[in-house]
């Protein structure tokens, strides 16, 4: 998979405000303002997804002049940077607001004229600032204008103000191209940090164009043992960039079909079976017993699922097929629905209510740690009055808060009943794994080959496949 992301930089706005100051009369002899150009090395250095360290934290100046353009990458004839003083950092969702000051004493740079100046932050390591704003220096009226020479009954001030408004396409601030600017010592970031979601698999770094302004990741191999939980990829994300890769995407991956496969053999019981993986585009399956294609809603229901895809979990994003959340309640040891209840619980036993017959074959119980040494239980029914055999699975005494629960065969039910044993031992969250894909109305007849022929449009990820991912970003200012 290669994907191919635009990501328009920020404009930076920065003005600069000159006084000298008369010592001996406390009066402001001189003024100056300046309006800057920002500098494309920042620009490149950002979009090449390389780090800085230290934020705009000096200020240049100089006695040179000449014609300012955004390609140059140091003043004319720098003749200090010291540290800004006063730094104030003043971050909103939009707007990043940077200010400061120097101030040269009057035994500073006697004799010496102020004509430019311009900001700076640390890019690798201390002593490697890079240039960020150039401006010459004005008066009132726009006309290009020199401070100097400075005497030794003189100070001048120098004010800083930048501003970063944040574009189209970005993720609000604070991230990580504000971080560039705003940072201190040591907290610089790259600016993609691209990511295979939702195992979070990191892709390698990359090259620069410069011409292009477009960084482009190395390629990740996810090789056949990796990235199988939960059994598909939901997207690549970035964390600057507002809107990500969500799959379905078939710009990136197109459509996949899994030809005629063998998906189990009825044994005249079981009636719901997996595909592997387990996402399928809807409509797209073909179900045949022993050669005989079946309809679907008539002899059989399609699921989403596999045994790692969580089917109620809002902050996973299954593409489709997820039901609502269900109903639950409080119960007993004689299995009987109580009041109504939501999650979390104060009750150590509970009835779930799907509200409709769903896969069931691992489940994922959230319980309040430190609770105490017991056994999880699980019993499934499809009416509420006949319950299967139950399920268990040990809760220890200990920080750890999630017990999971897997069925010895794929199930299906309409109601859950969930006991920790304990009466303080409550429940915080249930997560089910729906497991099978297809559930017949009847169970196939002793021997028959069930067979799956179906699409997927999400990257279904097992022990059997495995992906080359790439991306590519282009920075546009």
């Amino acid at each position: 998979m290669l994907i191919h992301q635009e990501l328009p930089l920020p404009k930076l706005h920065n003005f600069f405000e000159v006084k000298v100051v008369d010592t001996s009369t406390g009066e402001t002899v001189q003024e100056a303002r300046a309006e800057n150009v920002v500098l494309d090395q920042i620009y490149h250095r950002v979009a090449s997804n390389a780090g800085t360290y230290g934020g705009i934290d000096k200020l240049a100046y100089g006695d040179g002049t000449g014609a300012i353009s955004a390609s140059r990458t140091a003043l004319f004839s720098e003749k200090g940077r010291p540290d800004l003083t006063g730094r104030s950092v003043v971050v909103t969702d939009d707007l990043v607001t940077i200010s400061g000051k120097i101030v040269l004493a009057e035994s500073a740079y006697v004799g010496g004229y102020i004509r430019e100046v311009g900001l700076s932050l640390t890019a690798s390591y201390a002593s490697n600032y890079m240039l960020v704003s150039h401006a010459l220096l004005e008066d009132s009226e726009g006309n290009p204008i020199s401070i100097g020479p400075k005497t030794n009954t003189q100070i001048i001030e120098i004010y800083a103000t930048i501003y970063i408004q944040r574009c189209t396409g970005m993720t609000k601030f604070p991230n990580r191209f504000s971080d560039h600017f705003t940072g201190t010592w040591g907290s610089g970031s790259t600016l993609y940090n691209p990511r295979v979601m939702p195992q979070g698999l990191a892709l390698p770094a990359g090259t620069y164009d410069s011409a292009t302004k477009t960084y482009t990741t190395g390629k990740l191999r996810i090789a056949t043992g990796t990235g199988n939980t939960p059994g598909v990829f939901l997207g690549i994300t970035s964390d600057v960039l507002s809107e990500n890769i969500v799959f379905p995407d078939l710009d990136v991956f197109p459509k996949y079909t899994f030809l005629e496969r063998q998906i189990g053999a009825g044994d005249g019981a079981q009636r719901a079976f997996a595909f592997t993986p387990g996402l399928v585009v809807p409509n797209s399956e073909i179900i045949k017993v022993a050669g005989v294609t079946k309809t679907r809603d008539v002899d059989y229901k399609i699921f989403q699922g596999g045994d790692t895809i969580p089917k109620h979990d809002p902050a996973f994003g299954l593409p489709y097929g997820s039901f609502d959340p269900p109903a639950v309640y409080r119960s007993n040891a004689s299995k009987e629905k109580l009041e109504q209840l939501t999650f979390p619980t104060a009750y150590a036993q509970v009835i779930i209510d799907y509200g409709q017959e769903v896969p069931f074959k691992k489940a994922r119980v959230e319980r309040v740690p430190y609770a105490g040494e017991t056994n999880i239980t699980i019993c499934g029914s499809l009416d509420g009055v006949t319950w299967d055999a139950p399920i268990t699975a040990s809760a220890s005494y200990s920080s750890e808060k999630y017990t999971t629960i897997t069925a010895p065969s794929h199930k299906s039910y309409r109601y859950l009943w969930v006991s920790s044993g304990i009466s303080y031992d409550s429940f915080t969250s249930f997560m089910l794994y729906g497991g099978a894909n297809v559930v017949f109305a009847s169970p196939p007849a002793n021997g028959a080959a069930i067979t799956a022929q179906w699409d997927a449009d999400v990257p279904p990820k097992d022990t059997l496949l495995f992906y080359d991912v790439q991306a590519a970003y282009t920075a546009t200012w």
